[in-house]
């Protein structure tokens, strides 16, 4: 980033964010609280992008519901830590999400639609993607929260189709293989 941009600087978690005056300052949920304030407090103007921004009480309703199918306790934030999703939410000028269905929580919510902003993970599915050896692999990344990200329909389709020539990888916790 610093080659392509001169006036970009960085910082490391647990480390005092450099939140000097800048234009536009860039956070990822969870870690973007302090820096959203240093950054405002500095240059009252400044426009705050959240990076990966989710509403924790719709995350947390829905990842419980699917580790209770599969058989595991809930998850449990702090008052603390629900606040401090809330407030970096609403300091955020732009929340950037990675698909339409994060869009419909924060909308649910109460958040204006200009305050959203899809980029969509993905590949383009009318590409071809067979391998040299006539195989289809298919990956799911989901290493931070599998089951709110749908990893037991996923476990529940694949065996339904019964694919040939098909591979499934999955990138996920320990905690799966507990479920």
């Amino acid at each position: 980033m610093r080659r392509a941009f001169s006036g970009y600087s960085s910082g490391k978690l647990g480390e005092n964010a450099n939140a000097g005056y800048c234009d536009i300052v860039v956070g990822q949920t969870d870690f973007a609280l302090e820096l959203f304030l240093k950054a405002t407090q500095a240059n009252p103007c400044v426009k705050k992008l959240l990076i990966e921004g989710n509403v924790l009480d719709t995350w947390l309703r829905i990842t419980n519901g699917e580790r209770k199918l599969c058989g595991l306790g809930p998850i449990h934030k702090t008052n603390m830590e629900l606040w401090r999703n809330k407030m970096e939410c609403e300091l955020a000028d732009v929340i950037i999400v990675a698909s339409s269905v994060m869009e419909r929580h924060f909308l649910e919510a109460g958040y204006p639609q200009k305050k959203i902003c899809v980029l969509n993970h993905g590949t383009d599915i009318y590409k071809p993607m067979r391998r040299d050896d006539g195989n289809v692999r298919f990956l799911f990344v989901g290493s931070a929260d599998p089951f709110r990200k749908g990893i037991r329909l996923l476990l529940e389709a694949w065996d339904s189709l019964r694919l040939k020539d098909a591979e499934l990888l999955c990138l996920v916790s320990w905690e799966i293989l507990a479920s």
